[in-house]
Parts: structure tokens; C-alpha cells; sequence
């Protein structure tokens, strides 16, 4: 006997269902495959496109490297690589991973440095393939690029009229930072004796009386009654202590009675410089004797220093300058304030001098110049260039001190001393001094006034430092 079997075909909409759950699968994973893709270019593209930018920072720290390796002089900057065209000079730089193309373009008082940094998109060719496909009249390798753009300021020793690493004190009555450029008919007056530079004119001023401290601490700068024709600025998280009638800021906003503060912007937190120590000129033992006592136009004098180098234990007494000499002092430098012993240095119109004191302690006074029209006057260099007088504290020099003088012409840079001008009554003395000073601490007493010589801004090695930076 036989059974019959029954059988059924498949429905066709159960056929149907299985084909859109499949279909479905399958645009589900295109779909994460697809994000998995989008994710992973994305991740490839933000590391290009921060390896670009380290790119580009090498560019930029390159270009400022050989701009303060051979920047004093422009035309030695078209070298190592560097191509110049007129003041611009650029660099083209080959990575494993992408290339910088950098230029440097300099200005009178700064620099630009602009680095752009390649690195090869996310499923760019190859530099290979990318040379085929161009040959072929296709786009080759494509691209992300960042960009740097830095403003370097240029900085020399005596940019500043004061500059500090640790403090300036400018608490006296009386006292006034201002500027004036030697070098300059519009801001100086030539006495008409035949020489290139002129004297300081308070009708001429200007206001280019700088100040600054590296240190970011409280109270870095403290001003007190004292006028300051120029900016002030202190290290990072520093402050400028201003009181009483103090004033910062431009001749206007000083000369008007109500301005009285500082001026917007004529302060800042964001000095940027160094004060490298001093470095001696040759070794003491092989410096000679100066000249002991020697008469000379009918005056006397205990030592006369003519053009050479010299080395001295101690520097005291009355001192002639009659060469361009430098002179390193081991032991002391000490000139009693008596003006009654007319102790001092004098200078030759045609003289020049540097000073390394390698020693502890600095005690510097006038002297009465019997030859020169400023003789009712006790001063150090007075009428002189003041680049003709340079006094170098090395880091044994801990303590320097000016005092009994009218004027000072010249410059102090002693980056491990505490420089002071001790003045007194302005009825005696007057303290004038015209120049530039850098020291640990720089202290004004009442009555002193300081005149920059901004033509000392030339004088001395420049450095470049980055004062402003733009990422695009």
C-alpha cells in the first residue's frame, strides 16, 4: 500500500524576506565598513596634519637659527642653502616623511621668518607614482600643509636704556628716564667743537627711555615720583609697582599733568631677552703695565693708559685715557669722592676704553676736566661719545656704585652686579647719566636722571627673538 507524500512549494514571500535580510546585511556592514574607512582617513588625516605642522616648526626653528648665526651681517645670510632674492632669503627642506619650505625676510630692526610644512595626504601616491601620473599630464602627489609665521625682534646687549635680571628701583624724587639719539640732529645738539655726535637736549627729547626686567616676580619694577619716558616691561607673571606721581609712557602722556599712571599699553609682562655673562678679551698675565705717575699739560696723573691691553690689580687715583685701550682690573676699583684729590678717569677727545672689572667691588666718581669747557663739572667722560666708555662687571663683580658725579657718558653692563647711581642733593650734584646700563639690579636715587643713547642700540652682537607667532 502506498501513502501518498504531500509537498509544498515555498512561499514566494518568505524567498522575499531572506533577500531584504540579506540586503539589509549587507548595506549594515558596507555601512560600518564604510565608517571604519571614514574614521581611519580621518585619524590619518589629523596625523598629517599634525606632522605637517612639526614640519613647519622646523623651518621655523632652522631660519631662526641661521638668522642669529649670520644675521648681524644680511649678505651672510645667502648661505648653508639659503637663496637669497633682494632681503628675502629662502630654504627648501626634504623629510622621509614630507618637506618644509621656509623664508626669511629682514626688516631694519626685525625679522619674518614663514615656514610652510608638506606632508602627503592620506592615499596620495607615491612620490613615485605621483611622478608617473604627472608625466601622464595627471595631478601628482597632493598635499596638507600648515603654515608658521613668526615676527623676531632684534635685540643687541644694550637695546634697553635699563635692563635687569632681578630688579629696578626708581622710588626717588626727582627722577627721569628719557632718550635721545647722539647720532641724531633731531634729538641731540652738536656743540660745534667738530665732532660727529651731539649732546643731550631736554627740548629734543624723545621717549624711547625702555625699561625691563627679566624676572616674572612681584614688584619687579617699582616707580615711585619717578617719570619714565618709555615702555616698561617685566618676565612673565612680573609686575611693575607703580605709585605717588609716578608716570610711564609717551612725551605727551607725560608732559600732560593729568596723565599720570601708565599709559595703555606702555607695560607689559612679556620681556624676552638675556644677559649673558662677560667673557674676558685676552688672559690677564698677558696684559701689560700702564704709564705710573706722568706729568702732562701741567697736570698729574698716577696712570695713562695709551692703545693697548692692559692689566692692573688695582684702578685708582687720577687715570688717563689717551688710546683706544682695554683694561682688566683683578683687584679693585675704588676712586675716593673727594673732589679735593680730583680722582677719576679722564678721556682724550680721541680716546676709547673698556673696563672688565674681574673683581668684587666698583666705586666710581667725577673727576674736574681742566681741559675741557665742562670743567666746573665733575663727571666721567662728560662731552664724550658715550660708546667711548664701556665698564664690563665679569660675575666676580657683585657691587657697583657711581657717585659725586654730574655726568656719566657711557656704558654698564654687568649682569651679576648691583648697580646704583647714589646722587644726594641736586645742589651739588646732578647726576646726569647718558648711556645704557644692564646689571642683577639697577637703583636710581632721587634726583638722577638717565638719558638713553638710543645710537648705543647698534653697539654689541644681536640676537633675534621671537615676538610674535601665527600658526594657519
Amino acid at each position: 500500500m502506498k501513502i501518498p507524500l504531500l509537498t509544498r512549494k515555498p512561499a514566494g514571500n518568505v524567498l522575499m524576506v531572506a533577500l531584504f535580510v540579506m540586503a539589509a546585511m549587507g548595506i549594515i556592514l558596507a555601512s560600518y565598513l564604510t565608517m571604519i574607512r571614514g574614521q581611519q582617513l580621518n585619524t590619518s588625516r589629523s596625523e598629517a596634519w599634525n606632522r605637517s605642522l612639526a614640519i613647519a616648526e622646523n623651518g621655523i626653528e632652522e631660519g631662526l637659527a641661521h638668522l642669529n648665526l649670520n644675521g648681524s651681517v644680511s649678505n651672510v645670510l645667502g648661505t648653508q642653502g639659503w637663496t637669497a632674492a633682494g632681503n628675502k632669503y629662502t630654504l627648501h627642506r626634504d623629510f622621509s616623511e614630507g618637506y618644509f619650505e621656509a623664508s626669511i625676510t629682514v626688516g631694519l630692526t626685525n625679522a619674518v621668518i614663514s615656514s610652510i610644512g608638506y606632508v602627503p595626504a592620506p592615499g596620495a601616491l607615491t612620490s613615485a607614482a605621483g611622478a608617473m601620473m604627472a608625466a601622464a599630464g595627471n595631478t601628482a602627489t597632493k598635499y596638507i600643509t600648515r603654515t608658521i609665521e613668526v615676527t623676531c625682534e632684534r635685540i643687541t646687549p644694550f637695546s634697553k636704556a635699563i635692563a635687569a635680571k632681578d630688579s629696578i628701583d626708581l622710588n626717588g624724587k626727582n627722577v627721569v628716564v628719557d632718550s635721545y639719539d647722539s647720532y641724531n640732529s633731531g634729538s641731540s645738539t652738536n656743540d660745534g667743537s667738530g665732532v660727529a655726535w651731539g649732546q643731550y637736549n631736554a627740548a629734543k627729547r624723545r621717549d624711547n627711555g625702555d625699561i625691563a626686567v627679566i624676572a616674572g616676580f612681584k614688584d619687579d619694577i617699582s616707580i615711585s615720583k619717578a617719570e619714565v619716558r618709555g615702555h616698561a616691561a617685566t618676565g612673565p607673571g612680573g609686575s611693575v609697582d607703580l605709585s605717588g606721581k609716578g608716570v610711564i609712557g609717551d612725551n605727551a602722556w607725560c608732559d600732560s599733568n593729568s596723565s599720570k599712571g601708565a599709559k595703555p599699553g606702555w607695560t607689559s609682562s612679556d620681556a624676552n631677552f638675556t644677559l649673558p655673562s662677560v667673557t674676558l678679551p685676552f688672559p690677564f698675565n698677558s696684559g701689560v703695565n700702564p704709564l705710573g705717575k706722568t706729568t702732562i699739560g701741567g697736570e698729574t696723573y698716577d696712570y695713562v693708559f695709551d692703545t693697548g691691553d692692559y692689566a692692573v690689580g688695582n684702578l685708582k687715583g687720577n687715570v688717563l685715557i689717551r688710546g683706544k685701550a682695554r683694561i682688566i682690573v683683578s683687584g679693585k676699583i675704588d676712586f675716593d669722592d673727594d673732589p679735593k684729590k680730583a680722582e677719576g678717569i679722564e678721556l682724550d677727545d680721541t680716546a676709547r676704553v673698556e673696563i672688565y672689572a674681574d673683581c668684587k667691588d666698583v666705586t666710581m666718581t667725577g673727576k674736574k676736566h681742566s681741559k675741557k669747557t665742562t670743567s666746573n663739572i665733575l663727571g666721567i667722560n662728560p662731552g664724550g661719545n658715550t660708546t667711548n666708555l664701556t665698564l664690563y662687571g665679569t660675575d666676580k663683580c657683585t657691587k657697583i656704585e657711581l657717585k659725586s658725579l654730574d655726568i656719566f657718558a657711557g656704558i654698564i653692563y654687568a649682569p651679576n652686579a648691583a648697580i646704583t647711581l647714589k646722587t644726594g642733593s641736586a645742589k651739588y650734584y646732578h647726576a646726569n647719566f647718558h648711556g645704557a646700563v644692564s646689571g642683577k639690579s639697577v637703583k636710581l636715587e632721587k634726583n638722577a636722571s638717565f638719558h638713553y643713547d638710543e645710537n648705543i642700540a647698534n653697539c654689541g652682537p644681536s640676537t633675534y627673538v621671537i615676538a610674535s607667532w601665527t600658526e594657519k
